[in-house]
């Protein structure tokens, strides 16, 4: 149990490392994917800003836009510059955490640089303009995010940061401009789920892509392993092409049936290789009509997908049992399976389940089984030779539709109750009608049955027909009430003693006649002691002070 858990555990931090591995190659994907378009992303945001500054020349401090356009410029140089040491430190596949990180910052500074067009918004009365900066600004925000969408965090970093100082600043000037606000916030929105949307099918795309690449590396290791398993295994395998030609056959085959000479050569026929076999005598099923068995193993072996096994038993006392399968192209894989092991075990089987038979009847008067839904499958044949009843008419029935004498008895129902649980019992007595009308008494005992996966398939049990012994008891129990009732009817008292003069019966007149002895009226209590009890009460004359004499 300890080990099936530690592998278990194996087995989950081996999937636990390799779904880290695949995280980690997605990362990197998603940053070279930046890395690729780094050059050219880093250059599109000062010269916007260069025709923004332009555009504004005359509408906002000079100086303003100078500083905003020479930060832009200094951002973006201070990008190239960390790209191109970054780049010379690392790649992006292997450094992808550092990489993210730097993308992030600097999508974020630039951002937030993007963002400040929205205080030239707020403070402008020209709408011309105002209207040309906010398209501007979402063609910006629409760029970073289709083109940002493979890494989420450089996306976010940049488009929020540029684009809602835009939907605050018209939220600022109120009255009309929210529409324009709420404009920019649904614009945003979709953008976001533009951006989730590319990264979804960039994840899903890289992902199919390694696992693709796995399960070419998979194939090759499969393939190894296939043509090792072939050559090492214990069992004889063969292929055959479209034409039933021998494709290849490891050297097992030929040593299963003790003959390493046999024509197990690339391109012979199949139908020439079970006529050698049956011309050497290698299978005892084939001796006397060859050509029958030759017809009907061709026969086998061109029958549809999937051929059924069949057993071969040769010449040298070994069974095989043939296993074939077809293959995507018409061809045929056989797997030549030794199992005499497996058939001297069931004729073992077959032998254990005689004797257990054979003990059981022995035991009990019949056998029974039933399946997972309580209906009978098997009743041994002596039931019929007891009863007189038919045992086709139990098959396929529930205990529960066949009728007893006595439906509500707290035995039945208790009985019931353990079939609906599952439960073993014993000993359970019943009573049901036979076909002339006369009650038939019987006493069963069963258990349940479960598979190797714990799944309950059935009862299985046994039967006694105890009609004669109930009757017997039921003419034991009259004789003793008329036995009961006549030392009852006696007007004395009566006592009767066994061999050994020990009391076994008395009728209640006694209690009247020895009162002093009442408590010694118990099965068991001797002659004497009756007596002794008697002379010490002093209710027998002549026995004051002579009790013991």
């Amino acid at each position: 149990m300890i080990a099936g858990a530690q592998a278990g555990a194996h087995a989950d931090a081996e999937e636990g490392a390799v779904q880290d591995r695949v995280a980690r190659d997605i990362r990197a994907a998603q940053v070279g994917a930046l890395a690729r378009n780094a050059a050219l992303a880093s250059l599109t945001s000062p010269v916007n800003s260069v025709l923004v500054a332009a555009l504004l020349w005359s509408a906002v401090p000079r100086v303003h836009l100078i500083a905003w356009v020479g930060a832009m410029v200094a951002v973006t140089v201070v990008r190239l510059l960390m790209f191109r040491h970054l780049r010379r430190m690392a790649e992006p596949d292997t450094g992808a955490p550092a990489w993210s990180r730097f993308f992030v910052a600097g999508y974020l500074l630039t951002g937030l640089l993007w963002g400040v067009v929205a205080i030239w918004i707020y403070q402008l009365d020209d709408v011309l303009l105002q209207a040309i900066l906010t398209i501007v600004i979402a063609g910006m925000t629409a760029g970073g995010a289709v083109t940002l969408a493979s890494h989420l965090p450089s996306m976010a970093a940049f488009v929020y940061p540029a684009g809602l100082p835009t939907a605050a600043a018209f939220f600022a000037l109120g009255d009309g401009h929210v529409l324009l606000a709420l404009m920019v916030l649904v614009f945003l929105a979709a953008m976001t789920a533009l951006a989730r949307s590319i990264n979804r099918s960039f994840i899903q795309g890289r992902r199919l892509e390694l696992e693709n690449r796995a399960l070419s590396v998979e194939l090759k290791v499969a393939r190894d392993q296939l043509l090792h398993a072939i050559s090492s295994s214990p069992d004889g395998f063969a292929l055959y092409d479209a034409n039933d030609r021998l494709v290849m056959a490891n050297a097992q085959l030929g040593a299963l049936g003790g003959e390493p000479d046999s024509p197990l050569v690339p391109g012979t026929p199949y139908r020439e290789i079970l006529e050698h076999s049956a011309a050497m005598g290698m299978v005892r099923e084939a001796a006397g009509r060859e050509r029958e068995w030759v017809a009907e193993m061709e026969a086998l072996h061109r029958r549809a997908d999937p051929v059924q096994p069949h057993e071969l038993h040769l010449r040298n006392g070994r069974w095989i049992r043939v296993t074939k399968r077809r293959t995507g192209d018409g061809g045929t894989v056989a797997v030549y399976s030794d199992v005499t092991a497996l058939k001297d075990r069931e004729e073992q089987l077959r032998l254990s389940e005689s004797r257990f038979r054979d003990f059981a009847e022995a035991a009990s008067d019949w056998i029974w089984e039933t399946d997972a839904e309580g209906r009978f499958t098997h009743i041994s044949g002596r039931f019929t030779e007891l009863t007189g009843l038919d045992v086709s008419s139990y098959l396929g029935k529930r205990r529960q539709d066949i009728p007893v004498v006595d439906p509500e008895s707290p035995t039945w129902r208790e009985h019931l109750q353990d079939l609906e649980a599952r439960r073993p019992f014993r000993n359970v007595e019943m009573g049901r009608h036979d076909p002339d009308g006369q009650v038939r008494h019987y006493i069963i005992s069963g258990k349940p049955v479960f598979d190797a996966d714990d799944t309950f398939i059935g009862y299985r049990g046994t039967g006694s027909d105890i009609t004669h012994r109930v009757k017997v008891e039921e003419l034991v129990r009259q004789a003793q009430t008329r036995l009961i009732d006549a030392i009852e009817s006696v007007p004395a008292a009566f006592m009767l003693f066994d061999a050994d003069d020990r009391l076994i019966l008395w009728n209640n007149k006694t209690r009247e006649f020895m009162p002093e002895a009442t408590g010694l009226l118990a099965h068991g209590t001797s002659y004497e002691e009756l007596l002794r009890a008697a002379a010490e009460s002093g209710e027998v004359v002549g026995a004051a002070g002579r009790e013991d004499a």
